[in-house]
């Protein structure tokens, strides 16, 4: 009877958590905030990330705060 309890321990455990294990990916998020020299933000500045291993880029443009964001850059494969 023991057995039988762990068992169905084990897949309630399972069902309940194993969709977390499926939510992991490998692509990275890069964020930041553009100031100049005053430490005031400033806006709708294009940023660009580049893989220098394969060219590739993404660009983006700084919000009203100064904010941007890459919310799904590639890994790098050098």
């Amino acid at each position: 009877m023991k057995i039988y309890k762990l068992i169905l321990l084990i897949v309630f455990v399972a069902a309940c958590f194993g969709r977390y294990a499926s939510a992991q990916n490998t692509n990275a998020r890069l964020t930041g905030t553009i100031t100049d020299s005053s430490g005031a933000a400033v806006p709708h500045v294009r940023v660009t990330a580049q893989n220098t291993g394969t060219n590739l880029m993404q660009t983006v443009e700084s919000n009203d705060t100064g904010s941007y964001s890459f919310p799904a850059l590639p890994p790098f494969r050098g």
